[in-house]
């Protein structure tokens, strides 16, 4: 019976491990997929930012930043922040999805990414 019960558990250890590493390994894709889309809007916002004047600029880049980030990643709702600074344009997001993990303790509900482009 001892044997039994040591076995069960051992059991429950490596199902929990395997579900937690599925579930680790989807919210780090989800992380680089969101990493790449801020990348490409910080790239893009930057050469708006180089090719258009001061009055029509930040409201073109708050939009194509909306635009690109909402065609690509599939979230609850986001929030993004533009910083110009010393040449370099950052865009910090921060997107609201669900849960990625299936274990009741654990919880992952926001994922926040930062990327930067130069202006010059």
């Amino acid at each position: 019976m001892k044997t039994f019960i040591v076995f069960i558990g051992v059991v429950a250890f490596v199902l929990i491990s395997l579900s937690f590493q599925n579930d680790m390994n989807r919210m780090v894709a989800a992380r680089y997929a969101l990493k790449d889309i801020a990348a490409e809007c910080a790239f893009g916002a930057a050469v708006i930012a180089r090719e258009m004047d001061l009055d029509a600029r930040d409201e073109r880049i708050e939009h194509y930043v909306s635009q690109t980030f909402a065609g690509g990643f599939a979230c609850e709702g986001y929030r993004f922040e533009l910083t110009e600074s010393e040449g370099i344009l950052t865009v910090a997001v921060e997107a609201d999805v669900e849960d990625f993990f299936r274990l009741p303790f654990l919880s992952a509900k926001q994922l926040s990414v930062s990327a930067s482009a130069p202006l010059g």
